[in-house]
């Protein structure tokens, strides 16, 4: 099979494979041959570059939604309320200053901590967005129309939809150390968006020949 690897005769050979109708020609045993051999060189690089990220990009996922979120949000809530609740302590006296409690120093001190690290894994968190978004829209670009008709497309889309929405609000909201959005709505996008990722690892499991078969029976 030397000739396969002379000039673009691979790419020409692969694309008349893709254009046969039926599967009777992909159990041909040269044809398996080739296929394995390709797909040997190929799996590893969609492991570097696309199932490892997705993994880190799924780990994001559920710790900024599992504790991140809910950490950041009460801290914040109780300085508020701390804030408002020395109000009432300032009218009896004028000399008071919430800020010179030491359990408020305190407070402030852990939370612009938290803050700080919080702010890193949500960029982190836009920075994949961004790197599997751009492959999907290079997919609907070669795909077209087509590209809504298939199921696992649809799931990614969604997913990114609901990612992109979920750390991009938590993503304001720690930068500008507000709450623009209620917890619950966050809490809530997030939740659905890793009910999608967990998905979608379903679907990972084809990349490996030993879990593949049993993936294509469910699907």
């Amino acid at each position: 099979m030397d000739w396969l690897f002379e000039h673009n005769n691979a790419e020409i050979f692969i694309e008349m494979i893709s254009n046969i109708k039926g599967k009777d020609a992909l159990t041909k045993p040269p044809i398996r041959h080739f296929v394995s051999m390709m797909w040997s060189r190929y799996q590893p690089r969609i492991v570097a570059y696309v199932f490892f990220p997705y993994l880190i990009y799924l780990a994001l996922i559920c710790v900024l939604s599992g504790s991140v979120v809910d950490t950041f949000m009460k801290t914040r809530e109780q300085l508020l309320f701390m804030k408002e609740f020395d109000n009432l302590k300032l009218a009896k006296d004028p000399h008071y200053d919430y800020k010179t409690d030491l359990h408020y120093k305190a407070l402030v001190k852990v939370h612009q901590d938290n803050r700080a690290f919080f702010l890193v894994e949500s960029i982190f968190l836009l920075v994949l967005i961004v790197y599997f978004g751009i492959m999907e829209l290079k997919q609907y670009r070669e795909a077209g129309v087509a590209y809504f008709f298939d199921a696992w497309n649809l799931i990614d889309a969604t997913s990114l939809c609901l990612n992109f929405s979920f750390g991009s609000m938590f993503f304001i909201c720690v930068l500008y150390d507000e709450i623009y959005f209620p917890r619950e709505l966050i809490l809530s996008i997030a939740s659905w968006a890793m009910l999608f990722m967990w998905l979608k690892v379903f679907y990972w499991f084809r990349l490996y020949s030993s879990y593949a078969y049993y993936v294509r029976l469910i699907i």
